[in-house]
């Protein structure tokens, strides 16, 4: 399934990340992931439920571990699988929203 476009992308309420965007189309939320962290990428305050996950290029599936705070996609690959830009497929049980704030209150970052 290819990345939607801009004119083709639903709103997408989910945008704070350090090292990546997002687009949306449905249930259906597309992590652009522009520094590739190696090891497990993050996504934190995702207010809904993850079914399942992929990178889009190469459609390898990823777990994923999730709870009211954070939701974490570890296994990944140490080199990004596709450059510049790696984008991985998440679809959710709905619409997803983000609440960082929530998240911060609820785990606060390590070593605080």
């Amino acid at each position: 399934m290819p990345v939607p476009t801009d004119d083709e992308s639903d709103p997408c309420q989910v945008s704070q990340s350090t090292y990546a965007n997002f687009t949306r189309k449905g249930n259906t939320l597309y992590m652009h992931v522009h520094f590739w962290p190696g090891e497990y990428v993050a996504i934190s305050g995702l207010g809904t439920g993850v079914k399942s996950a992929r990178i889009l290029k190469t459609g390898q599936q990823l777990k994923f571990t999730q709870n009211s705070s954070q939701t974490r996609f570890p296994g990944l690959p140490q080199d990004a699988p596709d450059a510049p830009v790696t984008t991985l497929a998440i679809e959710c049980e709905s619409e997803p929203p983000q609440n960082t704030i929530f998240a911060r209150k609820e785990m606060p970052p390590e070593g605080v």
